[in-house]
Order: structure tokens, then C-alpha cells, then sequence
């Protein structure tokens, strides 16, 4: 117990976590399922705690959506139903929000794509990242992406150089 308890002293761990641990202290599975329901007993283990803490790290410190979230929980040993019931504490404007701020940060930092190109991009981007796909294209269709036209002029070239190696 104070061997869990010392563990769960530097950071919140999850069950699976604790299990883990002391198991490679070599403690047998009678006693860990004991300590475990002690831990939950006195509130030293929060499935929902270390969930919401989870969440709230991520949406300050990460670009991830919910679906890139839930599945990390998932792997952790959390039940998907039980995330849920904590994502959706969290309503879509914090989620919009966080897609409009990597929509605007990918249009400042990116130059030297088309329109076409750049939207492409960033809504792969935010896919990978696990944001809900309606949701990127609601929002992304809010955004004027402007042509340059010495960007569109060299992914000409570019593209007239690749089919001249092909074709006469």
C-alpha cells in the first residue's frame, strides 16, 4: 500500500499503472487487488480525475483532438464510454476554437503552397491530430485562402517539368 501510494505521490497514475508497478515489485495478485480497492476507497485512484486532468493537459498543451484523446485513454485501460462522459464536459466551441488556432497558425507559417494545396494540408493535419471531420470542414470553409501568383506560377513549372520527362 505505501509502496502505491509513494508511486502515486510524484503524479496521478492510472489503475493499469499502479498494477504494472507492483507487479515488477513482485508483489502477488491478491495484494494488489486489495491495495487497489484501498487506493479507490480513499480517493488516491479517480478514473474520472485523471481523465479530466488528462483532457485539460492535452487541450492546453497538445493539438489533439477528441478522437486522437480517446484513443490514447483507451490505451491506458479506460472504458470508452466513461472518456466520453468526461469529453463531453467540453462543448464543440472548445474544440472549434482550437481548430480555427491551427487553421490560422498553418496559413501564417505556410507561404510557398496554393490554396487548394494548403487547404488540403491543413485539413489532413487536423484529421491526424483526431479532430472530427464535419467539424474541420464547417470551419474551414469559413476561410478565404488567397492565390499568389508566383506560387501558382512555380507549382506550374513544377508540374510542366514532370510531364515534359514523360511526354514530347
Amino acid at each position: 500500500y505505501y509502496v502505491a501510494v509513494k508511486l502515486l505521490s510524484n503524479k496521478m497514475r492510472t489503475r493499469k499503472e499502479v498494477i504494472k508497478h507492483l507487479k515488477n515489485r513482485n508483489y502477488d495478485i491478491k495484494t494488489i487487488e486489495e491495495v487497489i480497492k484501498r487506493l479507490y476507497q480513499e480517493r488516491y485512484l479517480s478514473d474520472s480525475r485523471y481523465i479530466t486532468a488528462y483532457i485539460n493537459d492535452q487541450l492546453n498543451l497538445t493539438d489533439k483532438g477528441p478522437m486522437k484523446i480517446t484513443r490514447e485513454l483507451e490505451a491506458l485501460g479506460y472504458r470508452e464510454e466513461v472518456i466520453r462522459e468526461q469529453l463531453l464536459k467540453y462543448g464543440d466551441s472548445v474544440w472549434e476554437a482550437k481548430i480555427n488556432k491551427i487553421i490560422e497558425k498553418k496559413m501564417k507559417l505556410t507561404t510557398n503552397l496554393s490554396a487548394s494545396s494548403l487547404r488540403h494540408k491543413i485539413i489532413v493535419h487536423l484529421i491526424d491530430k483526431g479532430h472530427y471531420k464535419d467539424l474541420i470542414m464547417n470551419l474551414i470553409d469559413t476561410y478565404e485562402f488567397k492565390e499568389s501568383e508566383k506560387v501558382l506560377r512555380k507549382e506550374f513549372n513544377k508540374i510542366k517539368s514532370k510531364l515534359e520527362k514523360k511526354y514530347e
